[in-house]
C-alpha cells in the first residue's frame, strides 16, 4: 500500500525507502552541480547572474533559514543544531511523538557541513 506523501510525489520518487521512524529525502539538483550549470540556473532564478556572489548566496540562504524557523516556531516544531560527528536518529528519538498515529514533522535538525575548498 502507497502512503499519501509517495502517492503525492510520485512523479518525482524513484525507489523507495521504508523507516518506521523518519523520512529521508535526497536530492540531486543537476544544474547546480556544475559552475555553468548553477550560473544557468541563477540566471532563470533572476533574470541574470549581476548579482551571483558571496553576499547574495548568504542572503538567499538566510532566507530560506529564516522561512524554515518561522515555520517550525508556529508549529511548535523543535530546530536544533546538531554537531556533525553526532548520530542525528540518536537525537531524533528523544522527539518522537509518543502516539503511533503521528503524522508530520516533529524535528528540525540543522547540520552546517564544513566549508570545502575545491582545487
Amino acid at each position: 500500500m502507497v502512503d499519501q506523501l509517495s502517492a503525492a510525489y510520485a512523479d518525482y520518487l524513484q525507489g523507495s525507502y521504508d523507516c518506521p521512524d523518519r523520512i529521508v529525502l535526497t536530492a540531486y539538483h543537476r544544474l547546480a552541480s556544475s559552475a555553468g550549470g548553477f550560473r544557468y540556473w541563477w540566471r532563470r532564478l533572476y533574470g541574470s547572474d549581476e548579482n551571483l556572489d558571496k553576499t547574495h548566496l548568504i542572503r538567499l540562504s538566510g532566507r530560506f533559514h529564516r522561512r524554515v524557523k518561522a515555520y517550525a516556531d508556529k508549529h511548535q516544531i523543535p530546530v536544533l543544531e546538531g554537531p556533525l560527528a553526532e548520530r542525528k536518529h540518536d537525537v531524533a528519538e528523544q522527539y518522537k511523538p509518543q502516539d503511533p498515529a503521528f503524522v508530520g514533522l516533529f524535528l528540525v535538525i540543522i547540520s552546517r557541513a564544513s566549508e570545502w575548498f575545491g582545487t
